[in-house]
């Protein structure tokens, strides 16, 4: 968490808003709902859903599509992965805050592992 706590203060002090899926979102409470607790993810989500620079995106059915596609194409990704790539590509997004390595070298995407990277 120590590593992140740059971002996370660039994403609360407005200086760089985020983007997030609705998939990440699940594996992020997942996560915290088996690290820390039922009630750490409730009160993430609440977090998250109120932040004024925090966008939560639902996947479409494109984005799905062509997330699959994406999968299929470089094993290194997840389905998540991937099907984030597919929204960022949609929406025009080509940073990502991210310090799974799977995203380097994907076409049109650029990870950051820190504010201003």
């Amino acid at each position: 968490m120590a590593c992140a706590t740059p971002i996370i203060r660039s994403v609360d002090d407005g200086e760089s808003p985020a983007v997030i899926t609705d998939f990440i979102l699940a594996e992020v409470l997942n996560f915290l709902h088996q690290k820390a607790g039922h009630d750490a993810a409730v009160e993430t989500l609440e977090v998250l859903e109120s932040s004024e620079n925090i966008t939560i995106v639902r996947i479409t059915d494109p984005q799905f599509s062509a997330g699959k596609a994406l999968f299929a194409k470089y094993p290194r990704l997840s389905l998540v992965d991937a099907l984030t790539v597919a929204c960022m590509n949609d929406l025009g997004l080509t940073d990502i805050y991210s310090f799974d390595s799977d995203f380097d070298g994907i076409p049109g995407i650029t990870r950051r592992d820190q504010p201003g990277s």
